[in-house]
């Protein structure tokens, strides 16, 4: 018994150590206990700098979103470790906005899951970084029509006037945005938003898409459209755009293949 357990505690060590992907270790209080080696070539920090003294909030940089009733109660946004120490229960595939040290921001994709085994109570925050023309894209500015987002700050605007999205409509517009005058498909979209191409998923796609339109009315943005290509997918025009590919203020676009 001690023997297994033993092995299983060096192959969980060997595992933390080698992996490729960034490992960060936290206690039931959200401060970072261990980072692996791919963890610090990733944020650009030395375990003796984290261990002990920062939160995986201050270590990422990350920009977490306002959710759950922890956040309610202190108007304090909950970061993805704290989302799982609330819930015991592990989040897959999301999508972190983070800075490394001295560096820009990255995205990456991340998963958190409880650690029970551990008398401290606390999860395990796994990285990925997202590397592709649509990540670099995204961090500039994209322009459609009167529409303004800036994906690093998570802003959307029109006519001067702040646009307030939940975090998966902001996606969705982000990346309609990423293509203007091109048509989207279902699946590009829940793969590129809800990490999933499951196209049973339709009406979730279309009662999320119809909440932005009404946003945008409530706005009076009224020359931006989200067209309903029937059986494919969505598209996003706006009056005066110069042609489906090369829109008049719109960013150059590729064609859809370039990153889906």
């Amino acid at each position: 018994m001690r023997s297994g357990a033993s092995a299983s505690l060096v192959l969980s060590s060997l595992v933390f150590e080698y992996v490729c992907d960034a490992m960060i270790l936290v206690d039931s209080e959200s401060t970072v206990r261990a980072i692996n080696p791919a963890a610090q070539r990733l944020l650009s920090r030395r375990p003796e700098d984290v261990a002990g003294r920062l939160d995986c909030r201050s270590t990422l940089g990350c920009r977490p979103e306002v959710s759950g009733a922890y956040a309610e109660q202190t108007r304090r946004p909950m970061c993805l470790c704290e989302q799982v120490l609330e819930l015991h229960a592990p989040v897959t595939n999301a999508r972190l906005r983070i800075r490394p040290l001295g560096q820009r921001e990255v995205t990456v994709s991340a998963s958190c899951s409880p650690l029970p085994v551990d008398h401290l109570g606390g999860a395990a925050l796994v990285l990925r970084p997202l590397d592709s023309a649509r990540e670099t894209a995204a961090l500039e500015e994209l322009r459609a029509g009167p529409l303004r987002l800036n994906p690093a700050r998570h802003t959307l605007s029109a006519h001067g006037r702040s646009l307030r999205l939940a975090p998966i409509d902001f996606e969705l517009v982000q990346t309609l945005m990423l293509h203007p005058g091109q048509v989207v498909r279902r699946s590009d979209l829940l793969e590129s938003v809800w990490h999933h191409r499951d196209v049973s998923e339709r009406d979730l796609l279309k009662s999320h898409i119809g909440m932005i339109r009404r946003r945008l009315r409530q706005a009076d943005v009224t020359d931006v459209h989200i067209d309903n290509i029937h059986g494919v997918g969505y598209m996003l025009t706006w009056d005066g755009a110069e042609g489906l590919n090369g829109a008049a203020d719109g960013p150059s676009a590729g064609s859809a293949g370039d990153w889906w």
